[in-house]
């Protein structure tokens, strides 16, 4: 029998405990609101098979190949990020000890193809995000709090095709955006991002397919910035007032031509 592992939140609705509901969840497309402020991940088998945590050029996994706990119990990963046993078809809930020691996750979740959910609580002190979720194809939503000290999130979200959702989180110290959500093809709004100190957001929204709107940043904050090129290549469906205030106000060459 599973331990108790606390109550939780789907899209506004209590539910009693995670191991009295585990069968019965559909989270694909789905936000995870945690209550208590926990890090976690959701992934989801869709048949009994070893599957990717993390990502194996992260460099601190060989830190964490014994610290993942699948479902409340302790899991051993191999050299490469992977789990040593396979496990049924379902949906798991990842936690992982010392997670607050994490000082980078460059390519941390790297092509782990059966996360659909990530909520990292406190990313105090963590300055490179890029390529954190790189080739999750089909993670949905991503929440992210205290990431005041990113410095470097390109590619971040590349190659997540089923992206929805990504809450807003602090960008103040960013400087690097580049292909930050290159090939997302499901997301439709972003959030509104602090870019003060961003000097490259060239192909930042490449091939975004569904990309509607784009919050207009403050020119104010954005004296930095040295590159949008290609910023908005092959998004059909982006609104026209958005192409025409991000081209007027910056003046770069943002491709915002259909596929």
């Amino acid at each position: 029998m599973l331990p108790h592992l606390g109550t939780i939140e789907i899209n506004g609705n209590n539910m009693k405990t995670l191991t009295q509901h585990l069968n019965e969840w559909k989270l694909t497309g789905q936000s995870v609101q945690n209550v208590n402020k926990e890090t976690y991940f959701i992934y989801k088998l869709e048949r009994k098979t070893r599957f990717k945590v993390f990502g194996n050029g992260w460099r601190c996994l060989n830190d964490y190949t014994d610290k993942v706990y699948i479902n409340g119990e302790r899991a051993i990963l191999n050299e490469k990020g992977d789990t040593v046993k396979e496990y049924e078809s379902g949906t798991y809930r990842i936690t992982i000890n010392d997670i607050d020691k994490i000082d980078n996750c460059y390519m941390m979740f790297m092509e782990a193809k059966h996360l659909i959910n990530a909520y990292f609580n406190d990313m105090k002190s963590i300055e490179i995000l890029a390529l954190m979720f790189y080739g999750c194809t089909n993670l949905t939503s991503v929440t992210l709090d205290k990431t005041n000290d990113a410095i470097d999130l390109h590619q971040m979200f590349d190659y997540c095709s089923k992206l929805k959702t990504v809450s807003p989180f602090d960008t103040r110290c960013a400087r690097d955006m580049s292909y930050m959500f290159n090939k997302c093809d499901s997301i439709k709004q972003i959030p509104k991002f602090n870019t003060k100190n961003v000097k490259d957001m060239n192909h930042m929204f490449f091939q975004c397919q569904s990309l509607v709107n784009v919050p207009l940043l403050d020119t104010s904050s954005c004296q930095s910035i040295q590159s949008m090129d290609n910023m908005f290549t092959h998004c059909p469906d982006l609104n026209k007032d958005t192409i025409t205030n991000w081209s007027t106000v910056y003046n770069f060459k943002l491709g915002c031509k259909k596929k």
